[in-house]
């Protein structure tokens, strides 16, 4: 995308104050209600490609409550259960505004910025935050080279890349780093740990000049292994979900694109250092994403494409493919 596209996106949202709810699974009636148009029975949904979604215990208890068999858009996204968490959404993009030219090291399939989805913390967890870190210091696990929103506690982000002209969006990754290296800290050992100039939480024993505040061992461990146990579980989903609901909901593209591993490593120049195979794997395919042949208009003149496939020793490189613009579920 083009810089200024991604500005006049931003200009038209509302910014700061998009709240996305989330609970375990909730992508599945998600899915579902974008699927089953007008009602459809859940024996048609069985054998349609999203029969998969009727396994998922959310969705389970909301047949268990249908009185005429049929599954409609209404009811596959309500009734949200007491462990709902908010997030609050925020955009950016990616290489950052002083980014002149894009370069390769920066993962984009073409040399254009992304648009970046950032899903934050809200709610309860940074009550809890602030108590151990202090509110000012919102950047204590995470990385400043990566896109993550410096206003808010980012926890993960999604990398988009839209095609207005062809109605269709490339999902070009979902990563967090927040749960990672709090845990790599954690690790890291000691009794005392600081927040440091940088807002970074770092051991006592590395002797930064300027410390903002000290932190217990009992502190950070309670906080990671507690309060950020439930979203370790979820996170992925959330992004994933997260980002195709801003598609569908905010931007009106129905036609979503997610990269395969192989064409991660193909397109992006991530031969190097791989990705993680299963955020390009199994939480696709838990989606209902389907494995394609075609690929993103957007890269159909994509340059230099066969020398990437050369180098890696490939023939092709395939994408997951949601079509939600497809014919809808009917009974």
């Amino acid at each position: 995308m083009q810089a200024q596209e991604i500005d006049f996106i931003r200009d038209c949202l509302p910014q700061n104050r998009t709240l996305f709810y989330y609970y375990k699974d909730r992508y599945a009636g998600l899915l579902l209600k974008y699927a089953v148009a007008d009602g459809a029975s859940v024996a048609t949904v069985k054998k349609s490609r999203w029969s998969a979604l009727l396994n998922r215990p959310v969705v389970r208890n909301r047949i268990a409550n249908c009185g005429d068999g049929k599954l409609y858009p209404s009811g596959m996204d309500s009734d949200w259960p007491t462990d709902t968490h908010p997030f609050r959404l925020t955009l950016s993009r990616w290489p950052s505004a002083a980014a002149h030219r894009v370069q390769a090291w920066q993962q984009t399939s073409r040399r254009q910025h992304n648009l970046v989805l950032h899903v934050n913390f809200a709610g309860l967890h940074n009550d809890t935050y602030a108590r151990i870190f202090g509110r000012e210091n919102n950047q204590a696990f995470a990385i400043a080279s990566h896109p993550v929103d410096e206003r808010e506690i980012t926890l993960s982000w999604a990398r988009l890349d839209l095609d207005w002209e062809n109605g269709e969006a490339l999902i070009e990754e979902i990563q967090s780093d927040w749960l990672r290296y709090a845990a790599y800290r954690l690790q890291a050992g000691g009794d005392r740990f600081v927040v440091d100039h940088l807002g970074q939480v770092v051991p006592a024993r590395w002797r930064r000049r300027q410390v903002r505040r000290s932190v217990s061992r009992d502190e950070l461990h309670r906080y990671v292994q507690d309060t950020l146990q439930p979203y370790r579980r979820m996170w992925a989903e959330l992004t994933l979900a997260a980002g195709i609901w801003f598609l569908v909901e905010e931007i009106g593209i129905r036609r979503i694109f997610y990269h395969t591993f192989e064409s991660s490593l193909v397109y992006k120049h991530m031969h190097a250092a791989p990705p993680p195979r299963s955020l390009y794997t199994d939480l696709p395919t838990r989606f209902c994403f389907q494995v394609q042949d075609v690929k993103p208009e957007m890269l159909k003149e994509h340059r230099g494409i066969r020398r990437q496939l050369k180098r890696t020793r490939m023939q092709t490189a395939r994408f997951h493919l949601l079509d939600l613009n497809a014919p809808a579920i009917k009974n």
